[in-house]
């Protein structure tokens, strides 16, 4: 495992504790990752704002897209996997075809031009940390499962709803008060959900933009949905992983022993399985038992913290990325 400005792409053998494979994808730290729907392809995100992608199966470097000036935290792939959206610490979310490598996209939002969304909301640039003439930095993204529209989250607690061909601000969504860590479609994408720091899960209609339901709980830093979508799991600060029911916001399961901040987490294809992985000193994958809530597995091996873990999308793989330079997979019986 490399580390400090060098990074590598590690497969490791869990029966022989070496690893099998390793390229040098990166000229530093491993800020997210994502693996195409297909299979075939990961995309690493880097502190110093690069894009790799790399073949899934002989880890052969495939493209590098430049367009970032800041460390990339979040990476999310088109359903057909012919986009992949990428999120930087910058009021700025690039579009890029997956195949040719290049930018089609920049959804940014400009200070001085409110959006009309459909609801008639103007946007409201409101920067949590005080600063004036900034519109804060955009944190989370995610596709509806058609393709067509992406949301997104940010530092000044807006949700807003984007047309991916034309890159127009469609629909912006009010209602938090802090940075809007996660967001997700729901119900084949005429819902969305969105997660911050505030402490609210609001769902919203994600065509009139209005709020349908709302849940306090402590400030969340991360959400992953359940296939099935009866499951949210609900990364918060300095406390325990929650699994809740969205329908009613009962907290099922509190993941005991997750108590550093996890940045992200995600469940298997199945649903019966979640992966966490988390920041300050604890740098394990935590593999649990959604049903359960118990712990079933933990995977060693980086030296700092996760950054993004992510299963493949057949499940038989968990891929993690850390700031120690590395990404490693790991093979998973479910």
């Amino acid at each position: 495992i490399s580390t400090g400005e060098e990074s590598a792409w590690i497969e490791w053998d869990l029966s022989s504790g070496r690893e099998t494979r390793i390229n040098t994808p990166h000229a530093s730290a491993i800020n997210s990752l994502a693996w195409s729907p297909d299979g075939t392809t990961i995309a690493t995100g880097a502190i110093d704002g690069t894009i790799q992608l790399w073949d899934a199966n002989t880890g052969a470097p495939l493209a590098q897209l430049v367009g970032h000036g800041e460390a990339v935290s979040r990476l999310v792939w088109s359903p057909d996997g012919a986009v992949l959206a990428s999120v930087a610490a910058e009021p700025v979310v690039l579009l890029w075809d997956a195949e040719s490598g290049a930018q089609v996209q920049r959804l940014e939002v400009q200070a001085a031009e409110p959006i009309n969304s459909k609801a008639g909301i103007e946007l409201v640039l409101n920067d949590p940390a005080g600063a004036t003439g900034s519109q804060g930095n955009f944190l989370s993204a995610a596709f509806s499962p058609d393709g067509a529209r992406l949301v997104t989250g940010g530092e000044d607690a807006q949700v807003i709803v984007w047309d991916v061909t034309t890159g127009a601000a469609e629909q912006v969504l009010e209602g938090h008060l802090l940075y809007v860590y996660d967001v997700a479609f729901l119900n084949s994408g005429s819902q969305i959900v969105s997660v911050s720091i505030d402490g609210m899960v609001i769902r919203w209609d994600a065509d009139s933009g209005t709020p349908i339901s709302q849940q306090q709980t402590p400030g969340v830093a991360s959400l992953a949905v359940s296939p099935d979508e009866h499951t949210f799991a609900l990364g918060a600060w300095e406390d325990d992983m929650l699994l809740s029911d969205p329908a009613s916001g009962e907290i099922l399961h509190r993941l005991a022993g997750s108590s550093d901040a996890v940045i992200r987490a995600q469940f298997n294809p199945a649903g019966s399985l979640l992966a966490t992985g988390a920041s300050g000193d604890f740098a394990a994958i935590v593999l649990w038992d959604v049903d359960s809530g118990q712990q079933l597995l933990q995977f060693s091996g980086h030296s700092m913290q996760v950054r993004q873990v992510a299963f493949s999308p057949d499940g038989a793989s968990l891929a993690s990325g850390s700031w120690d330079g590395s990404v490693l997979l790991w093979p998973v019986t479910p």
